[in-house]
């Protein structure tokens, strides 16, 4: 049975297990970039990038 069969699995999950996986130093404990972007280690597209895309590649 998954978690959307199970109320609150992933809370039970979050306040559980990721602060033992922090202790262990395996789980990040803050974000180190501003924005998600960032945090992903994705570039930031040039401004008007979003142009030159054909639509669906």
């Amino acid at each position: 049975m998954g978690a959307v069969h199970t109320p609150g699995a992933f809370e039970d999950f979050a306040r559980q297990v990721v602060p033992e996986l922090q202790r262990r130093g395996v789980f990040r404990t803050e974000y180190e970039g501003g924005t998600l972007r960032d945090d992903l280690g994705l570039e930031r597209p040039a401004a008007g990038a979003w142009r030159s895309r054909r639509h669906g590649v």
